[in-house]
C-alpha cells in the first residue's frame, strides 16, 4: 500500500512587531474615519454629543452638556 501525504498546515505565526502592525493599521483607520465632514460641524456637537448626555446624572450630564457647546462654538479645533 502506499502512503498518501497530507498537505501540512502552517501554523500562524503572530509575532509582536505583527501585533503592533494590525494595531497600527486599526489606528490610521480610526483616524482617517475622525476625519469625516460631519465630525467637523457645530451640527456632530448639537445632534450627537449634547443628547449622550441627557438623562444622565449631574457628574456625567455636565461634563457633556459642557463638551458639546465647546466642540459646538468651535467644531474644527
Amino acid at each position: 500500500m502506499t502512503r498518501t501525504a497530507r498537505p501540512r498546515l502552517r501554523r500562524a505565526h503572530l509575532t509582536r512587531r505583527c501585533l503592533q502592525m494590525a494595531l497600527g493599521l486599526l489606528w490610521l483607520a480610526d483616524g482617517a474615519l475622525q476625519l469625516q465632514p460631519v465630525m467637523l460641524s457645530t451640527r456632530f456637537a448639537r445632534q450627537i454629543i449634547s443628547p449622550a448626555g441627557a438623562g444622565q446624572q449631574a457628574f456625567v450630564a455636565v461634563p457633556v452638556h459642557w463638551a458639546a457647546r465647546l466642540i459646538a462654538a468651535h467644531p474644527v479645533a
